[in-house]
């Protein structure tokens, strides 16, 4: 499953289709700029997981980390073994 299959904590993005924010933002922003737009979210989920979110904040910022690593791949969306 790609990580645009699914999302974590509600269903507010996936009802936007495909402008999923980070779909919009691959599409404005170089590739490396869409690189530090997710690893900046998922350093912000997990800043905050004690604070706010919980488990559910590790599990958003692995998700954003996985978009990262299918972008990386390729646009063919390759699914990446996290360990190989």
């Amino acid at each position: 499953m790609k990580s645009e299959d699914y999302q974590i904590g509600g269903d507010h993005y996936k009802a936007l289709g495909d402008y999923q924010p980070w779909n919009v933002l691959k599409a404005w922003l170089t590739p490396e700029e869409f690189r530090g737009y997710q690893k900046g979210v998922a350093i912000t989920y997990l800043a905050r997981e004690r604070a706010k979110g919980g488990d559910d904040d590790i599990r958003k910022a692995v998700h954003h980390l996985l978009n990262l690593t299918e972008f990386l791949d390729g646009a063919g969306g390759k699914q990446m073994e996290l360990f190989k």
